[in-house]
């Protein structure tokens, strides 16, 4: 799955749940067994969602910019992890899977 902001989540067997893998600031994080994650969605954890995926900035950037297509997401130009700002008004809609594969080559893959 992927966020609007381009961060993907994905199912890690060895860690025991979800991993929200967040390439605009390079760090990964953990969401809890999947089953957690879903409750919280379903049950108004956007807060904790908010804090632990930092996509306060999304509702900004939906209002002034519209909701991204399917396949775009909001990112950072330039990146906070090299510098940038990391500001509502540095994100662009781009590509999702192309906008993935630039910041991985910049900065490389998130260890986790």
């Amino acid at each position: 799955m992927v966020t609007g902001l381009g961060d993907v989540i994905t199912w890690e067997p060895s860690m025991g749940g979800l991993i929200a893998l967040m390439f605009r600031s390079n760090r990964g994080a953990g969401l809890g067994k999947v089953s957690s994650f879903l409750t919280l969605t379903r049950a108004g954890g956007a807060r904790h969602l908010a804090r632990v995926l930092d996509w306060g900035v999304f509702p900004q950037a939906v209002a002034t910019q519209g909701v991204p297509d399917f396949d775009e997401s909001f990112i950072f130009v330039p990146l906070p992890s090299m510098g940038g700002p990391g500001t509502v008004d540095t994100l662009q809609k781009r590509p999702t899977i192309s906008a993935i594969q630039v910041m991985v080559d910049l900065q490389g893959p998130i260890g986790h």
